[in-house]
């Protein structure tokens, strides 16, 4: 095997970048600019923002930005079963390298974290041993290590390492140079918990006004439902405390990385063989709304159904549904605001087997949206078919500490069941 990639850290596998500029403004103790530093280890910031007349004491401050980042490294970095997959795949055909401008220590506690260490036989170089990036030195060690590779492959996100990585092609002309935006393999494991500090539990059983996260959102859905499912992670262990709640809940737990929510949603396929209808919530969310908004569409004889709010500043973290004057949907979209209409996360489908039918169209097209199967984008698989929208009056989204912060906040204010 000699085909290599080579990973960056922060904004690649994880995505540290907030903790570390908290952690630095902690200890230079004022705001600095983040265009002049970004991506630069610690003591190379501090030279730099020395020359700028910061007059910052190296050994001191550098010291209290490490504590800070290893003390609160459990709040940004989570085990991630889909980044772990993807590296396991890749592991068939490529060396698999890190090369990062954060120290060892760092390095290190992140890869035991992600549960990754055995999937980095390149090794990891990082600044603790090496001149840090945009220098060529570390990429220079990873690479010499075996001589001739037939294909190199280098991720990095930062400008300084793209810089840097960008000069290795014109030394090597087999290199490949990718920018990353963001975390690799993130999705929606971000969402697992990782930006809540102080939690022992999984995200979904964190408290919300006396009951399991998971528990209030589906409590805020107000609709009767022959069967629920419930599609939990592995790890989590969740199947007595969902069985406390609904006893008679069936309990799917995957023990694998998915392509996203859709191909998820696929592990349940049996249950809507027979065409039962189908609606699917997420675990992080609560809704203000009128049930029989829903239950006019359905009874419609619609073959789906959206809920949706109104969205004027159109933001690009939701999914969005185009439709007309009396709320028929055309297209649906994922992170692209195309219309006025975001999507609450509420998804139906009349015959189960349609929305199937639409999820394997979907992924023999390779539909992704940052790399993964969204549900919302299904819809457009349907061709033929008819599809509504409908309002409600509120969605208040629980998955962050804003977001709870804001749940909290807002108590009566909105009915949330």
């Amino acid at each position: 095997m000699n085909k290599l990639i080579i990973l960056d850290l922060d904004g690649t596998l994880v995505d540290c970048k907030e903790l570390h500029q908290l952690a630095f403004r902690r200890a230079i103790g004022r705001d600095y600019p983040l265009e002049v530093v970004e991506g630069l280890p610690t003591l190379k910031k501090i030279e730099v923002l020395n020359e700028q007349g910061y007059e910052l004491d190296a050994i001191s401050v550098n010291r209290e930005k490490q504590n800070y980042t290893f003390d609160n490294i459990g709040e940004y970095v989570n085990f991630n079963p889909r980044l772990k997959r993807i590296l396991s795949e890749l592991m068939d055909r490529y060396i698999i390298a890190i090369c990062s401008n954060a120290t060892r220590p760092f390095v290190e506690r992140c890869v035991d974290i992600l549960g990754i260490r055995d999937n980095i036989l390149g090794g990891v170089y990082t600044a603790s041993e090496h001149e840090p990036k945009p220098s060529l030195d570390m990429w220079s060690a990873c690479i010499g290590e075996a001589g001739y590779w037939e294909e190199i492959w280098i991720y990095e996100d930062s400008p300084v390492g793209i810089m840097g990585a960008e000069r290795v092609t014109l030394i090597i002309d087999y290199t490949r140079v990718i920018e990353v935006e963001g975390r690799g393999g993130e999705g929606e494991e971000k969402k697992g918990g990782s930006r809540f500090s102080g939690y022992d539990v999984p995200k979904p059983l964190i408290d919300v006004r006396g009951l399991p996260m998971f528990v209030r959102s589906v409590e805020s859905i107000r609709l009767e439902f022959a069967q629920k499912i419930f599609l939990t992670a592995y790890q989590h262990r969740m199947a007595p405390t969902i069985k406390q709640y609904y006893p008679d809940a069936i309990v799917i737990e995957i023990d694998e990385l998915t392509e996203g929510t859709a191909c998820t949603l696929q592990y349940a396929r049996e249950y809507w063989q027979d065409g039962s209808s189908v609606f699917v919530s997420n675990c992080d969310q609560v809704v203000d709304w009128v049930p029989d908004s829903f239950y006019e569409v359905r009874n419609s004889n619609k073959d789906g159904a959206i809920a949706v709010f109104e969205c004027p500043e159109r933001d690009p973290k939701w999914s969005y549904a185009l439709c007309d004057d009396d709320m028929q949907v055309s297209r649906v979209a994922e992170k692209d605001p195309i219309s006025e209409w975001a999507t609450v996360g509420h998804y139906y489908w009349r015959d189960g087997r349609v929305f199937e039918s639409a999820v394997d169209a979907m992924i023999r097209e390779d539909a992704r949206v940052n790399g993964e199967f969204y549900t919302a984008p299904s819809y457009n698989y349907m061709p033929g078919r008819s599809i509504e929208a409908y309002r409600v009056r509120k969605m208040q989204g629980t998955g962050t500490p804003e977001d709870l912060d804001e749940f909290h906040r807002t108590q009566g204010q909105y009915d949330w069941g």
